[in-house]
Order: structure tokens, then sequence, then C-alpha cells
């Protein structure tokens, strides 16, 4: 496993701990409730968008695992951009 795939999984991890914690993040007149992936980058220490980017690589590797024989990180960005945008046309 690349060291940008262990990176990606570990903040997944943390992320889903968090909102079996405290629930999946609730917004609403009385204001927010829940976990969400803001708390999660607080929590880490971490940009919200470096959470985001990792929970979305990690997703990107569970529905297409072949993509874990990516060595570089910024190819599989590539790749998940394409992935992501042919979902979003569906």
């Amino acid at each position: 496993m690349h060291v940008w795939q262990k990176q990606a999984f570990e903040i997944e991890a943390a992320h889903n701990k968090k909102i079996q914690e405290h629930g999946q993040v609730q917004v609403n007149r009385g204001g927010k409730s829940g976990w969400s992936i803001r708390d999660t980058a607080k929590y880490l220490g971490i940009s919200v968008g470096a959470a985001s980017e990792n929970l979305r690589l990690a997703k990107f590797l569970r529905y297409k695992p072949h993509s874990a024989q990516i060595p570089l990180r910024k190819d599989a960005l590539n790749q998940m951009h394409v992935w992501e945008n042919a979902r979003s046309q569906r």
C-alpha cells in the first residue's frame, strides 16, 4: 500500500469513528449537530480541503480497487476526478 493510500484510509477511519460517536452532521435553525468534515479537519490538524480530498480518495479506492496500483497521489487524483465527473453525468 502506498503512503497516500494509507493516509486516505486513516483519515477516513478517524472521520467514520467520530461520526459513530457524534452522529452524521445535521444543520437546522437551532444550529449544527453531529460530526462534519470540518470537524475532522480540525481534529486532525489538517485543512478542510485535505480532509475532503482524502475522504474522496478513500471512497474512490473502495469503488475502484485496481486504483491501488497507482503509485503517485497526483495520478490517483487525476483518475479520481475523471471517475467523479463520469458519475456526476449519469
